[in-house]
């Protein structure tokens, strides 16, 4: 192959796709931020927990205060009741999204 064409093509002159030495480089401009980066990394991790378990947090709301498993028409609940169990699930899911906003 002639030069110019060589040069064209640089990913044969680049070798590896990921370099390490030019990773761990790049990361010492990460050092002044650690104490900013951790918690991020953390929370962002929590975050990404929080959203796949947000499935199971509905479902716990529609089985354990929505649809009570006692029969409505034999056992009506009574205004405390109803009240409370509204009240619990109107504060967990204002948490959850209190929490998603703040990330």
């Amino acid at each position: 192959m002639s030069t110019a064409v060589k040069q064209f093509h640089e990913e044969e002159a680049i070798g590896k796709t990921y370099d390490f030495q030019v990773a761990r480089r790049l990361l010492r401009y990460l050092k002044p931020y650690v104490r900013m980066l951790t918690p991020a990394l953390i929370l962002t991790l929590l975050l990404n927990l929080l959203g796949t378990l947000q499935p199971k947090f509905t479902q716990y709301a529609i089985d354990w205060y929505i649809l009570p498993k006692t029969t409505v028409a034999v056992v009506p609940l009574t205004f405390r009741e109803h009240f409370l169990g509204s009240f619990r699930v109107t504060v967990m899911l204002f948490a959850l999204v209190y929490i998603a906003v703040q990330l």
